[in-house]
């Protein structure tokens, strides 16, 4: 198990971690361990820890709700799949990472009107680095795409973007394969 689930003081998940940085937060106490993997231990020298699975902070933080907006955000939101022909990060594993998956403009950035462009799902012009531009796909449609729309260049767009909450990306970062131990604080939609 390579990730921990991060909950908040009022038990709310956050995001996940390393193990290693759980551990470390561990070690300063700025959390405490709620659930632990199985009879599996961290090991040091000179000190012995279950080996964390969920942690929550012992101070609350407001955390933002609209998400920064960054490129894992965006595949997260997209549940790291390609919005035009579906292809996942796992199926595109063998490919080069230039090939894997990338970030298009859905409307092409050369068609941004001072920083802003129009999207059919939005009364209002968006910016153009915005959540309701961006979408995740695989390096071969974006390139095949090239500075078209998805009308031009023939393509259907199979998820339209939205701007998501961070309750949106918690089930996408935990993945579908989450530990029995995260099931009372993970989505219903990630379940």
């Amino acid at each position: 198990m390579s990730r921990v689930l991060l909950l908040n003081a009022d038990h709310t998940p956050i995001k996940t971690l390393s193990w290693q940085r759980a551990v470390m937060l561990l070690v300063c106490e700025r959390v405490v361990l709620v659930a632990s993997t199985g009879d599996a231990v961290v090991r040091s020298e000179h000190l012995e820890l279950p080996w964390p699975s969920v942690v929550a902070l012992k101070q609350w933080v407001a955390v933002r709700q609209v998400p920064a907006l960054t490129g894992r955000n965006v595949h997260a939101r997209d549940d790291f799949a390609c919005c035009y022909c579906s292809a996942t990060a796992a199926e595109l594993g063998h490919l080069h990472p230039s090939a894997r998956l990338t970030l298009d403009h859905v409307v092409p950035r050369s068609r941004a009107r001072h920083g802003f462009v129009d999207v059919p799902w939005s009364e209002v012009p968006v910016p153009v680095n915005s959540w309701l531009n961006l979408v995740t796909a695989c390096g071969p449609c974006n390139a095949r795409k090239g500075a078209r729309t998805p009308d031009e260049a023939r393509m259907i767009l199979r998820r339209l973007p939205y701007k998501p909450t961070r309750r949106d990306l918690i089930g996408p970062d935990l993945g579908r394969h989450a530990p029995p131990e995260w099931a009372p604080w993970i989505p219903a939609r990630a379940a």
